[in-house]
């Protein structure tokens, strides 16, 4: 079942979906001594990320986590629309997490199969990981799955490739599946600002009844835990 958790601005949004991201990772390493998280790119996971890094969350067992990423634009890992760039500059240059990055600067195609390679291997239906972070267009896209994203041709498939419409800096991507965002022990979905109220609105209806056609509202349909600032829940 969803869950919808309203915040103040996109500050308390960052904090508060931080402090469930250690607690997480906390309770993974107790529980079995390692964890996993998968990063989204954004603005918004941005501001989380460095809040975990100032501490503000506690102590975080960095050295027992495993990163993995949602997502990444065909660029190399220093250019300024990698994902994995933002992530080190505001995260991971300033904690021992062990990471996984997807190579896009090796082309989609290459790097979609690398990274297929490198990701958890489970038994059908268990959890890969301990969160998926994800965020959300205006489109309703999450990751790079985008609407008229060829969803049928991903069947069987933990990492596709992707392009982004026109207007998106980056067209050629890399993105999990449907199946592998959802292959989480939580999906936390960050959502911000007033231009996304409307399709945040659209995707919970979608998902309410079952009748999913925005790519947001196809992920896991047994439960994301949105945690969005009062503009984008139309407040």
């Amino acid at each position: 079942m969803d869950e919808l958790v309203i915040e103040q601005d996109a500050g308390a949004v960052a904090r508060a979906a931080g402090a469930v991201v250690a607690s997480v990772l906390r309770e993974a390493v107790s529980e079995r001594g390692e964890a996993s998280i998968v990063l989204a790119g954004g603005s918004t996971p941005k501001a989380m990320y460095a809040w975990l890094a100032s501490g503000e969350a506690g102590v975080v067992p960095w050295e027992r986590v495993q990163v993995y990423f949602g997502d990444e634009r065909c660029v190399g890992p220093e250019h300024a629309d990698s994902n994995y760039r933002m992530a080190s500059e505001s995260l991971l240059s300033k904690v021992p997490a062990r990471v996984c990055r997807i190579p896009g600067e090796l082309g989609a195609s290459r790097a979609a199969s690398m990274y297929a390679d490198l990701l958890p291997q489970v038994p059908p239906g268990e959890a890969m990981f301990d969160v998926v972070l994800l965020g959300m267009g205006a489109d309703g896209h999450t990751a790079s799955l985008f609407p008229g994203h060829d969803f049928a041709g991903d069947a069987g498939k933990l990492v596709t490739t992707a392009e982004a419409p026109a207007g998106f800096a980056v067209k050629d991507r890399v993105s999990l599946t449907l199946g592998a965002l959802g292959a989480s022990r939580l999906v936390l979905a960050m959502i911000t600002g007033a231009d996304k109220a409307g399709t945040l609105s659209r995707v919970r209806k979608e998902r309410a009844a079952g009748r999913a056609v925005l790519p947001m509202a196809m992920v896991r349909p047994g439960g994301v835990r949105f945690v969005v600032d009062r503009g984008a829940a139309g407040e």
